[in-house]
């Protein structure tokens, strides 16, 4: 029997999560809450990551174990935000009315939080790499990619949306 067995019945049911792992879920889901909710009421800008920890009731060593920076813990947290937009596609039958469903999570965003917004998406561009900022690239290529979809769909043409797994950069060159 391999260790990939180990706890199942006959091979075939998902090994039940052990202690190590739900502890880790749930020191995960208590800095994503806590991040959530400084951000939310204080702003990115005003709240530190020792704030967070000790809100989450975790060291900072730990916290950093989850979120390799301030900028990847708002990626964390705006992320699942986000990628509401990518997940399922509108089909209103009216071009203008997708393009406002499929936005309404951002536009929702940016009329009740626009200084996270704009602290989302600079570091989603200039930030420090990690799993999170790598993760809000890829929402914000996706949507490009479903916003291209519906106006083709609209447009009549057959258009393959692009699928790479970073944002087109502009050239210098290309600015003049």
């Amino acid at each position: 029997m391999s260790s990939a067995d180990l706890g199942t019945v006959g091979g075939d049911m998902a090994r039940e999560p052990g202690r190590r792992e739900l502890n880790k879920a749930d020191k995960q889901r208590r800095i994503h809450k806590a991040a959530r909710e400084l951000f939310w009421t204080r702003g990115y800008a005003s709240v530190t990551t020792q704030e967070v920890a000790d809100r989450a009731e975790v060291g900072t060593g730990t916290l950093f174990r989850y979120a390799r920076s301030k900028g990847e813990l708002l990626c964390m947290v705006a992320n699942d935000d986000f990628r509401l937009m990518v997940d399922s596609l509108p089909d209103t039958g009216d071009p203008v009315e997708d393009l406002v469903q499929l936005c309404e999570p951002l536009v929702r965003a940016l009329e009740n939080q626009p200084d996270n917004v704009a602290a989302y998406h600079r570091e989603t561009l200039f930030g420090e790499p990690g799993p999170h900022r790598d993760e809000a690239q890829r929402i914000l290529l996706d949507l490009r990619g479903r916003i291209a979809e519906v106006l083709a769909r609209h447009s009549g043409e057959a258009r393959t949306p692009r699928t790479s797994s970073a944002p087109r950069r502009p050239s210098l060159t290309s600015c003049t």
